[in-house]
């Protein structure tokens, strides 16, 4: 990513500053949704997890109240 950066910087010289310009606008824009898109999925599949193990907790101990909001509170 950062190689591909310093290549487009580099030709920017040669007189294609706008449009190479836009091209690694583009690149750095594509590479933080993509690290967005990872946070979110890490985050969602560690609060699926802590759901899990707060619906197996309910039914090992026989008791099927689960407050789902509680349970969220406890979570976040």
């Amino acid at each position: 990513m950062l190689q591909m950066f310093v290549r487009l910087l580099a030709r920017m010289k040669a007189g294609k500053a706008v449009s190479l310009l836009t091209q690694s606008l583009y690149l750095i824009i594509q590479y933080m949704f993509q690290v967005l898109k990872d946070s979110l999925l890490i985050w969602m599949s560690v609060f699926l997890k802590q759901v899990m193990i707060q619906l197996i907790q309910c039914w090992s101990v026989g008791i099927f109240e689960f407050d789902i909001v509680q349970s969220w509170k406890r979570i976040l």
